[in-house]
């Protein structure tokens, strides 16, 4: 790779590196997390000959300097603003304790903490206090610091240690909190002499994220004989008591089918509880959950949410994923797609690395913008009014995450009003032998001529390295290679429809499930000699069944994992051309001639011994056929029906006397030294020309009828022909660990909501958590029930399109936005509701 000083390219970077970012994201977060409020905290365990309770403030002072949060002084005490004599803190000592508290918090990387001491909610207004002296002291550690989050943890009469989760800023549900323990508790350390169901019903009432901490270590899991089998039985199957603190992750499997073996059906929600009672285990037992603002509201639509929202996997897979982080448009005086914010030409947009669902009217970019994806990754435009589009916006930059590196691809377009007049010439730019004085006209377009210039004179990619000096752009020389590891192909189902209803599905299974698959091929069969052809010949059931194996290997191992949702079916019984006989024999003689060989005639037209070899093939076969004339076996009387009689005296009459020597003649001008390159070039494409693929998708997978009815796919209604398709598509990059982008266009039509709620939403979900997915969609369960990561909501006013809002739709503006656009608004949503709410009750 050489290095390049591409300044656009470097501008396009920056933009979308500057873009904000309102896309839902995975934060590392800690449940359950004790401070230095809580009566048994230790601080730390692990430092020699130390103890927090007997700790002096000058100790802990002189600990804050070795960490480097304070700089050394004369006196402590002249920290006078950092919440002792306000009476915050009770100490100095304490003061410095949470300011270590929160370091160390920082240090780990922990974005959100939720607090739960014992039996108490002061600790937090100590926590936050701390979080600004570090911010006046040390800056935004490492660029952040973390989001505290209210919480507490009440020890109950039947020992279980239920959390309570809350906003500190909701003034009446702080003085309930309090009011209520000064009721209740009997002490910091005893608690209250009430049930953790009766405190679960307490905290719900009051709208407050419940649960009951490290239940995997409760008495009542631990001792089958501890309180009663009808108390244990009401307080799990409860209406409290959905979500289940485990106090390690490897634990929850043995919690869950405890809990599955007592209940028989309830499934629960499982949290990690950190529990640490020092600095020490700050860094362990965190989950990662899923939002955009840092706030209650956020961990309750992701608990809400468990499946698309909470993981507990300790190294995110998330992190090593490939996907699209942007894209940006140089833009002109006649682009469609613009920053309407202020109203400048170019335009970016930056995306999620899971799902992302553009929304908005019609004629608005979504489709659009899925275009420009497509023809920046492989270069596809289907017609001249989309290239004229595309050329209309300029250049276009993609910014790509691949291997935790970052690649800018770089799509260089002719700018239309700078060039062309008239919508068709645009193809002189695109055409290598431009032709002098010649006006091209729309049915000079063609598909794959566009897409070769494209990528090799337009199409660049650039590995992107950071170094001291800033960035450098290095030319990526294997571009092929590299695009085929990004990006596939764009799926719209209105073409995989009309896929699905032709001979096209042959080819796109096979380009599916094949493209990154290595798989011997008809470019195994390598011959260079005449003998190598006729070993080739003599092995071709061989090489055939070889081939059939191999497929069949790949196809059935992905029909076993789909179980009966549907299974591909092959064949090698396609109709395939017949080889070109006449070069095979290469008699240089014209039509009604009779044919010459050696310098003799023979009394059969040479058309017609095109004939005879044509109708050989047709009932042998290629391999047949090529083996009868390898082995000289001739089939007796099958010429003479070709052969005619003739009175002239130089030519030689057919007969039964001379026919299998005149064949044999044939054969010897077909299977020679010379001819081996085109019998061979004929067999690797009949090898995978004779093959066909289809689909058969089972009729009653979707829809809980009984049994099992595999139809072809060819056969199907509109909508199943979409659900088979998707259920391929989704199923196989599943199977075959493609995690390459996946952009859909409107995949609902054609579907019922039915369908697309209990089947295509859980897809989605499901793949979103693999790969990156952007969908242009009218569809509001898609966006809403997919839990999309990003929602981008395109407007218009004919003339152009614009990006209106984008944000997760955990927002309250998204919402809005998502009601407004897909349903109609917010008078016809309520409307609706109303219709429906007896039913809804």
């Amino acid at each position: 790779m050489s290095s390049t000083n591409n300044l656009d390219a470097k501008n396009a970077y920056e933009k979308i590196c500057k873009f904000s970012n309102k896309s839902g994201r995975y934060y590392k977060t800690l449940f359950h997390v004790h401070t230095p409020e809580s009566y048994d905290y230790k601080l730390f365990i692990d430092r020699e000959n130390f103890s927090y309770e007997n700790a002096t403030d000058e100790e802990m002072f002189e600990i804050c300097v070795e960490l480097g949060i304070l700089p050394k002084a004369d006196n402590y005490t002249n920290y006078k603003k950092i919440g002792v004599e306000d009476g915050l803190y009770e100490s100095y000592k304490e003061a410095f304790a949470f300011l270590i508290f929160v370091y160390y918090l920082a240090e780990k990387n922990i974005e959100i903490a939720i607090l739960a001491d014992h039996n108490t909610i002061a600790g937090y207004k100590k926590v936050d206090r701390a979080i600004k002296n570090l911010k006046e002291v040390k800056g935004k550690i490492k660029g952040y610091c973390p989001t505290i989050i209210a919480g507490i943890e009440i020890t109950c009469a039947d020992k279980n240690h239920v959390i309570g989760i809350f906003d500190y800023n909701n003034e009446k549900v702080v003085n309930k909190i309090s009011e209520w323990l000064e009721y209740n508790l009997v002490n910091i350390e005893a608690g209250t002499i009430l049930t953790s169901l009766n405190v679960m019903e307490f905290l719900t009432n009051l709208d407050i994220i419940t649960y009951i901490a490290h239940f995997d270590n409760a008495d009542m899991i631990q001792k089958t004989d501890y309180l009663s089998g009808a108390y244990k039985k009401e307080l799990l199957q409860s209406k409290y008591c959905n979500v289940i603190g485990c106090s390690t992750y490897e634990k929850i499997n043995i919690l869950d089918k405890k809990l599955t073996t007592m209940l028989k059906g309830k499934k629960f929600k499982y949290l990690i509880d950190n529990d640490s009672h020092c600095i020490e285990g700050l860094e362990e037992n965190y989950v990662w959950v899923k939002g955009f603002e840092r706030n209650v509201k956020m961990i309750r639509e992701a608990i809400d949410n468990y499946d698309v929202s909470i993981s507990l996997d300790r190294e995110m897979k998330i992190n090593n994923r490939q996907y699209i982080k942007g894209i940006h448009l140089q833009g002109s005086e006649a682009s469609f797609l613009i920053n309407e914010k202020n109203k400048k030409m170019d335009f970016t947009l930056v995306f999620s690395s899971s799902l992302n669902c553009i929304i908005g009217g019609r004629g608005t970019g979504k489709s659009t913008l899925l275009k420009f994806l497509e023809y920046a990754l492989n270069q596809k435009c289907e017609s001249l009014e989309m290239l004229n589009f595309i050329c209309r916006h300029g250049h276009i930059w993609l910014l790509y995450i691949y291997n935790n590196t970052e690649y800018m691809i770089e799509m260089l377009n002719p700018l239309i009003e700078d060039y062309f007049s008239d919508s068709a010439d645009v193809l002189a730019y695109y055409d290598s032998n431009r032709r002098e004085y010649y006006t091209y006209k729309k049915s000079d377009f063609n598909i794959e001529r566009i897409k070769r210039y494209s990528y090799e004179k337009n199409l660049k990619i650039y590995e992107i390295v950071h170094n001291e000096k800033g960035i450098n752009f290095k030319a990526v020389k294997s571009k092929r290679d590299m695009l085929n590891n990004f990006f596939d192909t764009t799926y719209s189902v209105n073409e995989l429809v009309r896929t699905a209803s032709g001979d096209d599905i042959n080819d796109f299974i096979y380009n599916v499930m094949f493209n990154n698959v290595t798989i011997s091929n008809a470019n195994s069969i390598s011959v260079r000699s005449l003998n190598g052809l006729k070993n080739a010949i003599k092995n071709a059931k061989k090489i055939m069944n070889n081939r059939y194996q191999e497929v069949m290997e790949i196809i059935e191992k992905f029909n076993n994992r789909m179980g009966n949702t549907l299974k591909i079916v092959y064949t090698q019984n396609n109709e395939v051309d017949l080889p070109d006989f006449k070069s095979w024999i290469n008699l240089k003689q014209k039509k009604r001639e009779f044919i010459k060989i050696d310098n003799i005639k023979y009394s059969i037209r040479y058309e017609n011994v095109i004939d005879y070899f044509e109708m050989l093939c047709d009932r042998l076969g290629i391999f047949g056929l090529l083996d009868k004339i390898e082995k000289k076996e001739v089939i007796k009387g099958s010429i003479l029906n070709f052969a005619e009689s003739s009175f002239e005296l130089d030519v030689v009459s057919i007969d039964e006397t001379n026919e299998k020597n005149f064949i044999l003649l044939l054969y010897d001008k077909i299977l020679n030294e010379a001819n081996a390159y085109r019998i061979i070039g004929y067999l690797k494409y009949y090898v995978t020309d004779c093959e066909n693929f289809t689909i058969q998708f089972n009729v009653n997978s979707k829809t809980g009828a009984k049994g099992v009815n595999f139809k072809d796919i060819k056969i199907l209604s509109l909508g199943q022909k979409v659900v088979a398709m998707l259920d391929f598509i989704l199923g196989y990059s599943e199977y075959s660990e493609d995690y390459r982008p996946l952009i859909i266009d409107q995949p609902e039509d054609n579907l019922d909501n039915s369908y697309i709620y209990y089947n295509l939403v859980k897809q989605l979900r499901d793949t979103k958590e693999k790969r990156q997915i952007i969908l242009a969609t009218h569809n509001a369960t898609i966006v809403t029930n997919s839990m999309s990561d990003l929602v981008c909501v395109m407007d218009s006013d004919g003339r152009n399109g614009w990006i209106k809002r984008y944000g997760y739709p955990g927002n309250k503006i998204i919402k809005k936005e998502i009601v407004n656009c897909l349903e109609g608004g917010i008078e016809s949503f309520k409307h609706k509701q109303e219709i429906y709410k007896e039913v809804l009750k």
